[in-house]
């Protein structure tokens, strides 16, 4: 059952995928710079506490 569900689809989007005129474009080889300065605010959506666990004895 899921196999026909999944041809019907497949069906439908090559049907709808084969009436739609794509715009096209050639693609281009450019040289990109490896560094880019950005402006921006990095803000926390949550909130965590983050603690080490280290080994060893309390001494008085």
């Amino acid at each position: 059952m899921p196999i026909r569900i999944l041809l019907a689809c497949l069906a439908l989007t090559l049907a709808a995928t084969a009436r739609a005129e794509l715009a096209t474009t050639p693609a281009q080889l450019h040289d990109m710079p490896r560094q880019y300065r950005l402006d921006g605010v990095v803000e926390a959506v949550n909130q965590s506490t983050v603690s080490a666990q280290t080994q060893g004895q309390v001494q008085e």
